[in-house]
């Protein structure tokens, strides 16, 4: 009893590989990753994104538009001016396309369904053409940042209705080339559009890729979601360099 007691008096030996809790390196647990409820955010094609527009080219145009369409100052000559210059510059360029316009017009006064045509307004003339482009470009404006698939449907019927009828009195691509190239040139020269970021390249893109797809419908069913591969102003002989400020 006596052994047994004195032993359990003396000092035991520390363990061999005992440290202090304080000085362990420890490696943290993994983090535990916990959903936070919320459902993954889907992208939203828009006719912005469509058309391969930053946001901060969509404001631009937006705004840019919005002072082009206020009453001719100076320095801002109001965009049914600008535009009737695009139509009187393809005038002196090529003299045919007048007659073109003109002989379609005579042409459909011709046909029985031109007075039916009539009652929702006929578009002949240069001037006529004018006003239908101004209200073109602004509905495009206003769809920058919706579905295109309206906006886009209501392109192709104008390219095929109206301007594919125009063929068979002459009018070519190469005049919708024109048109684009010739509206850039009037409207980035404008004050309130140089003095604005991104809005002359803005302008480059959306124009080229409306009169991309107005040269295109009458080759189009009808809209369909394109891949970049696809896209037909990736691919367009109207590109945005063929458009760029010289």
């Amino acid at each position: 009893m006596e052994d047994s007691a004195s032993t359990s008096l003396l000092p035991q030996p520390a363990p061999l590989f005992a440290t202090r809790s304080s000085t362990l390196l420890t490696v943290p647990d993994s983090p535990i990753r916990k959903r936070s409820g919320s459902a993954p955010a889907l992208k939203v094609i828009t006719l912005a994104s469509l058309w391969n527009l930053r946001k901060e080219q969509v404001r631009a145009l937006r705004m840019t538009w919005t002072r082009l369409c206020e009453p001719p100052r100076s320095n801002c000559k109001g965009i049914v001016n600008l535009v009737e210059r695009v139509w009187e510059k393809l005038d002196r360029k090529d003299s045919s396309v007048r007659n073109i316009f003109y002989n379609a017009a005579f042409v459909e006064t011709m046909h029985d369904r031109c007075e039916r045509r009539r009652s929702k307004g006929s578009i002949a003339t240069l001037r006529d053409h004018t006003h239908f482009f101004v209200s073109l470009v602004s509905q495009v404006i206003q769809s920058l940042d919706l579905n295109p698939e309206n906006i886009l449907n209501h392109v192709d019927t104008i390219g095929k209705s109206n301007h594919a009828y125009l063929k068979q009195y002459g009018f070519r691509s190469q005049h919708w080339e024109k048109i684009g190239e010739y509206f850039v040139d009037v409207v980035v020269i404008q004050d309130c559009v140089r003095g604005f970021p991104e809005a002359c390249r803005a302008w480059t893109i959306l124009v080229a890729a409306l009169v991309d797809r107005l040269r295109a419908a009458p080759r189009r069913c009808s809209y369909v979601p394109l891949s970049s591969s696809q896209n037909p102003i990736i691919n367009s002989t109207l590109s945005v360099s063929s458009l760029e400020l010289r």
